[in-house]
């Protein structure tokens, strides 16, 4: 069978020449392709999610991502509404393949900067969002994927008529992006507003909440820079060279992308990106080349 490995990719800023982006299979080299896209679209879908009240509207750098009711019939629906790079990488792995390997390694080269004896006021920003591991009949068959889709609804939410926050699961890690970094603390709801990588309370947090599976792949990444290693959310535009590290499992039958080396939650999540994306993700397979 063959798997698809989705990869969306936006240059910010491009500065003289696009930068690289290279993909790795344990270690050993599976595609390489320019960093050649400056454009993104705004993506909407309306969705049968429903939000705690009173969570607050915030927007993620470089997706602009939020989460906003949308129930003109009192069904407790959600508009997610985020940007997209226009372009995805589509890379066509063999199941055999994948089950010999761990890791699934993203190395991008930001390329030039007019760096001069520690000043620098120009670079490439590369831009990381999406990425999935999939299965190619998954992707077509429209009756699976919407009943993938109503079982992560069903276990999520509470259908209600006025969503009230006392029902909310609140050690529930929702498949959204992501998760809203919400704490509870004392029985009061504190968001984390920091995207900072270096702020120890992000990194804590981003890591407690990677723990939850998201089927297939994770808006929470393990981020290689400057020898160091950071958890935090995909999709900040970043500048100069930085790598991202997922790790391959497999659960009923079919390899995903993780974060950890180890599955400590085994209740699989829904990523509620893939599912929103999925008509633009089969004309993107479509048309390729």
């Amino acid at each position: 069978m063959k798997y698809y490995l989705i990869i969306g990719y936006r240059t910010y800023e491009k500065y003289w020449e696009f930068g690289k982006i290279q993909v790795f299979g344990d270690g050993k080299f599976i595609d390489e392709f320019k960093a050649d896209n400056e454009y993104s679209f705004t993506h909407k879908k309306v969705l049968s999610l429903g939000c705690p009240k009173g969570t607050p509207n915030i927007r993620y750098t470089g997706i602009n991502y939020n989460l906003s009711l949308h129930d003109p019939d009192n069904t407790c629906s959600g508009q997610l509404i985020f940007d997209c790079p226009k372009k995805f990488q589509i890379i066509e792995i063999n199941e055999e393949y994948i089950g010999k390997i761990n890791r699934i390694q993203i190395k991008v080269t930001g390329g030039p900067s007019n760096n001069a004896n520690g000043f620098m006021n120009k670079a490439n920003m590369v831009q990381i969002f999406p990425v999935f591991l999939f299965p190619e009949n998954v992707l077509w068959n429209k009756s699976l994927t919407d009943e993938i889709y109503r079982r992560h609804y069903r276990y999520s939410w509470k259908k209600q008529q006025e969503i009230d926050p006392k029902l909310y699961d609140v050690d529930l890690a929702l498949g959204n992006f992501p998760h809203d970094l919400i704490e509870y603390r004392q029985g009061q709801m504190e968001t984390m507003y920091s995207g900072d990588i270096n702020d120890p309370t992000h990194n804590d947090l981003c890591k407690k909440y990677s723990a939850d599976i998201q089927w297939p792949g994770p808006n929470f990444i393990n981020l290689k820079k400057n020898g160091k290693t950071y958890h935090t959310w995909i999709g900040q535009p970043r500048g100069g060279d930085y790598g991202l590290e997922y790790y391959v499992h497999k659960k009923h039958k079919i390899y995903f992308l993780h974060t950890s080396s180890q599955i400590s939650k085994p209740r699989i999540l829904l990523n509620m990106i893939w599912y929103s994306l999925i008509e633009k993700l089969q004309k993107a397979i479509e048309q390729k080349p």
